[in-house]
């Protein structure tokens, strides 16, 4: 009677433990998905934005004009954080920075470059999304 007693305690314990790690294990993959879903909207947040700069106003070349560089359209276009600069890469010291108050720090952010054209210079076009 007692030998029937323990084997029973014996695998409810196993079965207890197995319970118990596959619970851990569950927890584990959600939260690895869970960070993989942000860093996911990161990407696609930044990548509709950047097409959007670099495509919607300048007839699919990346030709840009003076609608990339006015503040009220970049506002409109994204209501996550997000910073855009703009470098003139024939002359280093003209540079636009354009972002909405939402950035807290720019540790954890997706980066998005282009090159484009504006008014005889280039123009690399960067996009931080956060």
């Amino acid at each position: 009677m007692l030998d029937r007693f323990f084997e029973l305690f014996v695998i409810v314990l196993v079965i207890f433990f197995i319970t118990l790690l596959l619970m851990e294990k569950v927890s584990y993959i959600y939260n690895i998905n869970e960070k993989y879903q942000i860093i996911y909207n990161q990407f696609m947040h930044g990548r509709i934005l950047i097409k959007e700069i670099t495509e919607q106003y300048t007839n699919n070349i990346c030709n840009l004009t003076s609608n990339n560089f006015n503040p009220n359209i970049m506002d409109n276009l994204a209501s996550f954080p997000y910073e855009i600069i703009y470098k003139n890469l024939s002359n280093i010291s003209q540079e636009y920075i354009f972002s909405n108050d939402n950035i807290t720090n720019m540790q954890n952010y997706i980066e998005f470059n282009r090159v484009c054209y504006y008014d005889g210079s280039l123009f690399l076009v960067s996009v931080f999304v956060q």
